[in-house]
């Protein structure tokens, strides 16, 4: 005979009260999901928890002892790793709730924008006007440029790029580097720094190797 493992009511009713929070809270949202280990472990927790109500389901229905032990197993499983987690850390779910509410904070300043439209004429600016070339680029005149204001772009490049603006630009100075390095090889390297928005040869060396992880030195004398 089938016999409830693990208290199926209370586990229905505890997946429901997971539900209602990560719906409220917008845990469910990608970018909180990406960027906030808490949504993630709650997220967890209610797959695995579900996957055991499934698991005693599959016992009620077939009366099989393997899907009442892997419902047990699972449902124990998550529910001891719970308490504990509460234990260590009381304010557990405060911490998610607080996490979703900041990242849906941050997504308010891009709401009501095109972000396919950014995305083209921000890829034309770099591409075609090649405004990294200019030592003095900063956030807010690049932001001008698009007609919106620097907490949108600065926001903008963080969750729709995930890059900071020093990276995004740089990324940029790297590549046309790149192509002036193997085009003349007799070009200092510091002229080539400048030429591309470096304000030293210092800089320069130290964004090339992180993006290439070769000096320009070694990238030029690879090719």
């Amino acid at each position: 005979m089938y016999i409830t493992s693990g208290g199926s009511v209370s586990v229905v009713c505890y997946l429901i009260a997971i539900w209602k929070n990560i719906q409220a809270e917008l845990i469910w949202k990608p970018d909180v999901i990406k960027k906030e280990p808490v949504a993630q472990a709650i997220l967890v927790f209610f797959i695995v928890l579900l996957i055991g109500q499934i698991f005693d389901i599959l016992a009620f229905v077939s009366n099989k002892t393997i899907f009442i032990t892997l419902s047990s197993v699972l449902i124990s499983l998550t529910i001891i790793s719970l308490f504990l987690i509460s234990f260590k850390y009381p304010n557990f779910y405060q911490t998610a709730r607080f996490a979703a509410q900041k990242q849906k904070a941050r997504r308010s300043y891009l709401q009501g924008l095109d972000l396919d439209q950014i995305e083209t004429n921000l890829k034309t600016l770099m591409t075609q006007k090649e405004m990294f070339l200019d030592e003095n680029l900063s956030l807010g005149h690049l932001a001008e440029c698009l007609s919106i204001s620097p907490h949108q772009l600065s926001q903008f490049l963080n969750t729709r790029l995930n890059k900071k603006f020093k990276i995004f630009v740089n990324e940029y100075r790297i590549a046309k580097s790149k192509e002036l390095l193997i085009q003349d090889k007799e070009v200092k390297i510091l002229a080539i720094a400048l030429d591309v928005g470096f304000k030293s040869k210092s800089t320069f060396n130290a964004s090339f190797l992180k993006v290439t992880d070769k000096t320009p030195s070694e990238y030029r004398k690879s090719n």
